[in-house]
């Protein structure tokens, strides 16, 4: 239960600073991050990079829909739930929360760079589970 209220605040917090805007004035710490995944039945994990990077290592149920795909159909993403996206440096990630902001999406926080990510990597195409 206490997760869940971490969640929660730190969701709302997020929001509050801007992330919502695309630049997050606190970002989101890993610990934080896997905290949510444990928690958060309705969170989407992104992952925008290529299918190559994602398969070279990608954070624990995170899906892959490569920044490409979601500017030439942001409806690729389905709305609801909150999303977190993140690619290499945050830079797509900034890009495609962008996109789907004007595509109507809401409650996405941008977690940044995988570099950020303190915990194990999954290899291959499936999303794999947190430890």
């Amino acid at each position: 239960m206490r997760s869940f209220f971490v969640f929660l605040a730190g969701f709302f917090l997020s929001l509050t600073l801007g992330c919502g805007r695309g630049q997050e004035a606190r970002p989101v710490t890993s610990q934080v991050l896997a905290d949510w995944i444990r928690s958060r039945k309705g969170l989407v994990l992104v992952d925008v990079r290529t299918v190559g990077e994602y398969h070279a290592g990608h954070i624990p149920t995170a899906i892959n829909i490569p920044l490409q795909a979601i500017s030439a159909d942001p409806s690729v993403v389905q709305k609801g739930g909150v999303l977190v996206l993140y690619c290499r440096s945050g830079n797509r990630s900034g890009q495609a929360l962008e996109i789907l902001q004007r595509a109507g999406h809401r409650g996405i926080i941008n977690f940044g760079g995988l570099f950020r990510w303190e915990g194990k990597q999954v290899t291959g195409s499936a999303p794999g589970q947190l430890e």
